[in-house]
């Protein structure tokens, strides 16, 4: 499968698996699955969750995103149910594809694209049980291997009374799914080969196989150095249809509401949350003035200067706003350093995001810090490549960080054990499949229509 797009315009709904009878029809169930994929409708929701942005008077103005920074209130039950709902739709599409798949017939030249259907269709719906292994169950422990992980769906049929498999069983389907896949495309609109490359090393980093989180993003990460030391990262944010920086792409041009839509208050006034002052840029760094733009606020007895968010908000505000990338190189940095710096690899880790840093001609990090400090300051250093992007709420909690936000006055610290790091099951879910048991700290909820 190749081309720049989706090959094939979505069908509304897939729900019959006989419809499925060649590899043409395969292709549009294919596209409808990866169109269905919809975790940018929920990014700045969860970005909002973490420690990237900070707040401004404006925040009073709207309430839901006051409850996301805060984490606080029923809207955190709301987008649980949108990333739930999205997450398992999508699965369902996936579903029908893959059952329909393994009953097709076809000549001999067409088995080649037969595997790619599957393979592609693996790798989303392991991307998808991922997603909601990250929101909804607790970090990855070895002690806790028997805690809750996710509602394994393997057939489009409803099934009642499914309990949650444990994190040992959903983390093995996601691996299982991801080694099956056999991906060979290179349509980065798709999961990719890499993209998957990319999402195995995810999940090992996640479940602490720090060898396998090497044996997967390394290779990687030096096939794509020379890329990283030619393109500028601000290509990643424009309407540019090829850009080799982007490993897993969604065309989101045919949107009506861009992202980030309600960040923004105005543009002349400003947006409700801006980039954290603890997030700096050096004058040289080619990242300042992209990932965060200078604006200038009225505070009523004078101006203030700050940085509001750049990336997609900034594409938004230019009405430019055409993909969003789910997996990029950059990211292969930070997979590959947290591993060897786990692994007791300290120098491998510190010449990896040295590195790095050097192309973003930024400060880099002192080689005389200890290893503990040293993971701090990766962190850090990832949080100001992916500020804004739905990353760092993930990296605290697979790394049990605390998480300090500036309010108004003062701050609030959202502690490293607080039962908020995975959102709650749906109301809805559990009234339906009485067997799901819902996440510690939140059974006052279940009740919620």
């Amino acid at each position: 499968m190749c081309g720049c797009s989706l090959d094939f315009p979505p069908e509304d709904e897939v729900s019959d698996p006989d419809a499925i009878t060649s590899i043409t029809s395969g292709k549009r169930a294919l596209a409808a699955a990866y169109a269905s994929y919809d975790e940018h409708n929920s990014t700045l929701d969860l970005v909002a969750l973490s420690d990237d942005l900070q707040v401004t008077p404006l925040l009073a103005k709207n309430p839901s995103l006051k409850n996301y920074y805060l984490l606080k209130g029923t809207d955190l039950v709301f987008l649980a149910k949108a990333i739930w709902d999205g997450n398992y739709a999508t699965i369902a599409k996936i579903n029908v594809l893959l059952e329909r798949l393994e009953k097709l017939t076809v000549n001999t030249e067409s088995q080649e694209e037969l595997q790619a259907l599957k393979a592609q269709a693996k790798s989303l719906k392991a991307l998808c049980y991922f997603q909601l292994l990250k929101v909804f169950s607790p970090r990855f422990t070895p002690q806790e291997d028997n805690a809750y992980g996710i509602v394994l769906k393997d057939k489009f049929e409803l099934t009642e009374n499914q309990p949650r498999a444990n994190l040992q069983e959903s983390a093995k389907a996601i691996q299982d799914l991801l080694d099956k896949a056999d991906n060979t495309t290179t349509n980065t609109y798709f999961m990719s080969a890499d993209a998957t490359q990319y999402l195995q090393a995810e999940v090992a980093l996640w479940v602490g196989d720090y060898q396998k989180a090497i044996d997967f993003a390394y290779p990687l990460y030096q096939k794509y150095l020379p890329v990283m030391e030619s393109e500028n990262p601000a290509n990643i944010w424009t309407n540019k249809e090829s850009v080799p920086l982007r490993l897993f792409t969604l065309d989101i041009s045919s949107l009506t509401i861009r992202l980030y839509e309600n960040l923004r208050y105005s543009k002349t006034i400003g947006d409700y949350l801006v980039v954290n002052d603890d997030i700096q840029y050096e004058d040289d760094d080619i990242r300042k003035g992209v990932y965060a733009v200078p604006f200038t606020r009225n505070i009523g007895n004078g101006y203030e200067d700050i940085f509001q968010l750049g990336k997609y908000n900034e594409q938004g505000k230019l009405e430019v706003t055409h993909y969003y990338t789910k997996f990029r190189v950059a990211g292969l940095v930070f997979l590959c350093a947290e591993a060897y710096l786990k692994l007791g690899q300290k120098n491998k880790a510190l010449e990896i995001v040295n590195n790095f840093l050097a192309l973003r001609r930024s400060t880099t990090i002192s080689t005389t810090m200890s290893s503990e400090i040293l993971l701090d300051k990766i962190l850090q250093e990832k949080q100001r490549e992916f500020v804004g992007e739905p990353v760092r709420f993930f990296d605290l909690k697979r790394n049990h960080k605390s998480m300090t936000k500036k309010t108004f006055l003062s701050s609030i610290t959202i502690e490293k054990d607080d039962y908020r790091w995975s959102l709650p099951i749906p109301p809805s879910e559990i009234q339906h499949n009485p067997a799901i048991i819902q996440n510690q700290g939140w059974e006052y909820i279940n009740n919620i229509k």
